[in-house]
Order: C-alpha cells, then structure tokens, then sequence
C-alpha cells in the first residue's frame, strides 16, 4: 500500500478560514463545554470521552457555551484561537482529585471533541485550592 510522500503546504489565509469555520456556528467546535479530566491517561486519537473520568470535586463545574479569540497566526504558522482563562475553585475538602487535564465536548457531552494532558497532575484536596486552564486550539493542517 502506497502512502503520501510528496510535502503538503495549505497557505495561512486557508488556515485561518479552516479554524475560524471549526469554530463557528455551523462547525463542530461551537459551543463546546469545558470539563476537567481526573484520571491518569495517556492521551491519543483513539481516546473517547468514557475513557476520561471527570472531575468531582465541591465547587467544580463545567463551562458550557465556550467562547474563544478571533483566531490568529501563531509564531510557528499554525492557526491558533485562545480561551478565556478558567478557574475551578474548590469549596469544600472533600471529595479531592487530582486533575490531569481538561477536555472538551459538544453541548449535550455526548462526544469527545479535544483533550489536554497537564505536564503534571494538579492536586485538589482543601478548600480554596484551583486548576486554573487557558484553553487553546490550534490547527495546522495536517
């Protein structure tokens, strides 16, 4: 079986199109809702939203109806958008997680859409205590 070998170049004014599409009302990204993910997984393009555990600490709750920048170019050419930053505050001790990074779904959190992995877990266990995200997403075309 033959596989494509030949260098694919999608010019930056098509990236950004492709993203602000993504992201608009008509394509899969819009209104997406922001949730944290508790269990230690790696990550990968066969992952699925039951493989995520999502978080259950007091005061966490995910964020419907995302919203994001006007998409930009990025120093390494890709399209990128940027969130508004999130903060998930802990209102009670119990029950603690640790977060491993967060994800997002469609409006009903019916299906997995992107997944984030944390360089390092954020533990939860007191009050006051936070994961604090920036979303992002990028497309590169490839």
């Amino acid at each position: 079986m033959a596989s494509p070998t030949e260098t694919q170049v999608i010019p930056t004014p098509v990236l950004l199109t492709g993203l602000t599409d993504l992201l608009g009302t008509h394509g899969p990204f819009n209104a997406m809702t922001l949730h944290l993910y508790q269990n230690n997984i790696v990550l990968g393009r066969s992952t699925v939203l039951s493989n995520l555990t999502e978080a259950n600490f007091t005061g966490y709750a995910a964020v419907a109806s995302y919203t994001w920048s006007t998409p930009y170019v990025d120093v390494d050419g890709s399209a990128l958008a940027i969130g508004a930053d999130e903060a998930f505050i802990a209102t009670a001790a119990t029950p603690s997680n640790q977060v491993y990074g967060y994800y997002f779904t469609d409006s009903g959190a019916t299906m997995l859409l992107a997944a984030y992995a944390f360089a390092a877990p954020v533990a939860i266990a007191g009050i006051g205590q936070a994961v604090t995200v920036v979303p992002f997403m990028r497309y590169s075309g490839t």
